[in-house]
C-alpha cells in the first residue's frame, strides 16, 4: 500500500512522482562535445519493433551519419549484450552509430534527425529509452516511470531550486511524446496534489 502511495499508478505505470517533479531538463546538444553526453554513456537495449523501426529508417538516417553505410552496405546497427538481449552498436569509441556532429560540433542523433525529415514523432523511430532519457522505465510489473538515477551529471539536467505545482517544460515534454497528453495529464494532476494544490 506504501508502493501505492509513493508511486501512484497511471494508466498501468508507476510514476514515481517525487523524482520527476524535482527534474529540470533541457536538451542542448552542443554541450554534449565538450562534457559527458547520453549517446556515450549507456547500453540502448531494444526490442524487434524498435528493430525493426530502426532498420526502416537507415537510409534516412545514414544522410546525417554516413558511418551507417560501409561501401554501399548498411552497417548491422544493433549487437547483442553479454545477457543475450539486444542493444544499439557502438563505435570503437563507445559512441552511439546513430550520433553525428553537426557543423557547430553538437552531438545529435541521426535517427531522431531522420525522423523529422519523414515528419514523424521521433519516437516512431527512435528507441524508447532514448526518447525517454534522462527519464527511465524500470521493467517491472507493472513498470516504474523514474528518473536516472545519474540525470544531474549531465549538463542538460540540473535538480530545480523552486519546486512548485508543474513539471518542469522539458520533463513534460518527454513524458508527452512517450505516453501522450492523457497520462501527463494525470501525472501533473497528482504534481499538484502533492504540492497542496490539486482537488
Amino acid at each position: 500500500m506504501k508502493d501505492l502511495l509513493r508511486y501512484p499508478l497511471v494508466r498501468g505505470v508507476r510514476v514515481d512522482i517525487g523524482a520527476l517533479r524535482v527534474l529540470a531538463h533541457h536538451c542542448e546538444p552542443t554541450n554534449c562535445s565538450v562534457r559527458r553526453n547520453c549517446c556515450k554513456t549507456y547500453e540502448v537495449l531494444v526490442d524487434a519493433r524498435e528493430v525493426s523501426a530502426i532498420v526502416g529508417a537507415l537510409p534516412d538516417a545514414a544522410k546525417y551519419a554516413p558511418g551507417l553505410y560501409e561501401d554501399g552496405i548498411p552497417i548491422d546497427p544493433v549487437e547483442d549484450t553479454e545477457h543475450r538481449q539486444t542493444c544499439l552498436a557502438t563505435d570503437e569509441d563507445g559512441l552511439c552509430v546513430f550520433a553525428y556532429r553537426d557543423r557547430a560540433g553538437a552531438t545529435l542523433c541521426s535517427l531522431h534527425s531522420a525522423a523529422i525529415d519523414l515528419g514523424l514523432p521521433p519516437i516512431k523511430v527512435k528507441p524508447k529509452a532514448c526518447v525517454l532519457w534522462p527519464l527511465f522505465l524500470v521493467e517491472t510489473d507493472p513498470p516504474l516511470l523514474t528518473v536516472q538515477s545519474d540525470a544531474t551529471e549531465f549538463a542538460c539536467n540540473k535538480a530545480r531550486r523552486s519546486v512548485g505545482d508543474k513539471l518542469d517544460a522539458g520533463v513534460a515534454d518527454i513524458i508527452r511524446a512517450v505516453f501522450g497528453d492523457a497520462f501527463l495529464e494525470e501525472v501533473e494532476a497528482l504534481v499538484r496534489k502533492l504540492d497542496g494544490r490539486g482537488k
